[in-house]
């Protein structure tokens, strides 16, 4: 029998074939048969029920930025005043804390005061976001604020609303000095031949425009709506929602795959 802790193999027979069977498989198969026809013929119709139900989705998902956008600024207000907030929620994300290993990062982001969502750009594209990070006077950068924007990809070859890719922006970093400079001591390195990767400094994800590992969504998705639970070690590493596993080891190595895409989350700006 099979019980916690125990493994077992759950056998799938298959029914044998009678003349009951086959005329109920016939039956099925007629019925599709119908459903495929009128399916091609009302192709139009299904796709406008599609472009309804994206509609009514976009409106919920403005309504709720507008609901959470007073409980937000109340959070922000608090957390303004915590040190190393944001710094210590993302080293408790089991993903994002790999990407903070960069010798340098971590002291860097202790200067970090803030992280803002801002959902739909200058086109009102909810699918589009920026991620703006507000520091304080450090001894890194001169910036007040660094900013990653993500626009739609226009592809030519599809109509279907759904199905789009994210691109990213470019920030320019000015570096108060050489020595300061974290990209340029610890560059992004991405072996594909290999599949194995060296992060590098936090701060390439500024600088580049690939978001190779979906370092975005982990920040739009998951810290963001849930820092407080982040920073106080809320939530477990093996819940599923935020599956990841984050070893000591040096080495450790990242899935160089490509991410499958997902349907923005309707969470509102910070």
């Amino acid at each position: 029998m099979c019980g916690p802790g125990s493994s077992c193999t759950i056998k799938h027979t298959q029914p044998k074939p009678t003349a009951m069977s086959t005329a109920a498989a016939k039956a099925v198969e007629k019925a599709q048969a119908k459903s495929d026809a009128w399916l091609e013929k009302n192709e139009e119709a299904v796709k406008s029920l599609r472009s309804q139900h994206l509609a009514v989705e976009a409106e919920l998902e403005a309504k709720s930025i507008e609901l959470f956008a007073a409980f937000y600024a109340k959070r922000r207000a608090e957390t303004e005043k915590i040190p190393s907030f944001w710094l210590r929620a993302m080293v408790n994300h089991p993903t994002l804390a790999v990407f903070l290993q960069g010798a340098g990062d971590q002291e860097a982001l202790t200067y970090l005061t803030d992280i803002t969502l801002v959902r739909g750009g200058d086109k009102k594209d909810l699918r589009e976001y920026d991620l703006i990070f507000t520091f304080a006077e450090n001894p890194y950068f001169t910036e007040k604020t660094l900013t990653k924007s993500y626009t739609v990809k226009k592809e030519e070859d599809t109509e279907d609303e759904e199905d789009y890719e994210l691109t990213g922006s470019v920030s320019t970093i000015s570096w108060k000095d050489d020595a300061h400079n974290l990209v340029k001591a610890n560059p992004q390195k991405i072996d594909e031949e290999e599949d194995n990767m060296e992060p590098g400094s936090f701060f390439n994800f500024f600088v580049k425009e690939e978001d190779q590992f979906a370092v975005g969504s982990h920040l739009r998705d998951e810290i963001l709506p849930n820092a407080l639970e982040f920073f106080a070690g809320l939530i477990d590493d093996s819940d599923d929602e935020f599956d990841g596993d984050l070893d000591d080891e040096s080495d450790e190595e990242i899935d160089l795959d490509p991410r499958p895409k997902k349907k923005s989350k309707a969470y509102a700006p910070l």
